[in-house]
């Protein structure tokens, strides 16, 4: 995550990554709630992006990676350092996507 959005909470900072892909606010909204309820993540949308731990700044790469709705993704060692509670988190957020075709 890029020290410029440390500051913004996640929810902000989400709305940042959509807004330069999607170009108008309105626009936005729907769409990133229902990603961050994907990744699970509405519950803390209003925490600093520089208070995240580990998982966290994961969870929300992933949830950038739909935004950014790309069509091939790669993931080098997305669950290193991450305890065996959150490896099954991540791995989990991995194959909802898959089915949900994000």
């Amino acid at each position: 995550m890029p020290t410029l959005y440390m500051e913004l909470t996640i929810y902000k900072y989400l709305k940042v990554i959509s807004k330069l892909k999607k170009g108008k606010s309105n626009e936005v909204k729907p769409s990133l709630d229902k990603i961050m309820e994907l990744v699970n993540i509405m519950q803390v949308n209003d925490r600093l992006t520089r208070n995240l731990a580990k998982l966290d700044k994961q969870i929300i790469g992933l949830a950038q990676i739909i935004i950014w709705d790309t069509q091939i993704i790669i993931l080098d060692e997305i669950t290193v350092g991450l305890d065996p509670r959150n490896i099954i988190e991540i791995r989990h957020n991995e194959v909802y996507c898959r089915k949900m075709n994000c």
